[in-house]
């Protein structure tokens, strides 16, 4: 009796355990891009330009797991400026969610143009805590801030384009 106890218990545990495995085995993952704009047209004394903008991992591709996601991870975050002209090229950037700073130094917009460099988020911890907030909520809000570096009157326009890559894992089981 107790060998067959014992070996219920045996089979059983390695059903249970295997299981898990099996539903492993359904997870489906998808690399996805998040790009946003943020125009910005700035004049006269003291301006500056803020915005808040939507994160979102709910493409057509993920909305039917919208219920089963399981993971994100996201891969890169960087921003590019795309265009830039006037007076006044260093600004100070941030970038934030309620919980998050991602994003908080002073660019020179116009040379990242020229040199085509993007400015990466590599933080791994903020990189984390935002991956957790999609997960938590299938999208983020971020806050967006810009600043002159020196006060003055100044006469600029510009675009950043934030660039998010993931990768979702969910899991249709």
């Amino acid at each position: 009796m107790k060998k067959n106890l014992l070996l219920l218990f045996v089979v059983s545990f390695i059903a249970f355990s295997s299981c898990e495995k099996i539903k492993d085995i359904a997870d489906v993952s998808f690399d996805l891009t998040i790009k946003k704009e943020i125009q910005e047209s700035l004049k006269g004394t003291g301006a500056e330009g803020q915005d808040v903008i939507s994160l979102s991992v709910l493409n057509e591709d993920v909305k039917p797991y919208k219920d089963n996601l399981k993971k994100i991870e996201i891969k890169e975050f960087y921003v590019n400026v795309k265009d830039f002209s006037g007076t006044t090229e260093d600004f100070f950037v941030k970038l934030s969610t309620s919980e998050t700073l991602l994003l908080d130094q002073q660019l020179n917009l116009k040379s990242l143009l020229q040199n085509a460099t993007p400015v990466k988020v590599e933080n791994a911890e903020y990189l984390a805590k935002l991956s957790n907030q999609l997960l938590n909520n299938e999208s983020v809000l971020v806050n967006y801030l810009a600043r002159p570096v020196q006060s003055g009157t100044i006469n600029t326009n510009f675009k950043l384009e934030v660039v998010v890559k993931v990768k979702v894992t969910a899991n249709p089981l």
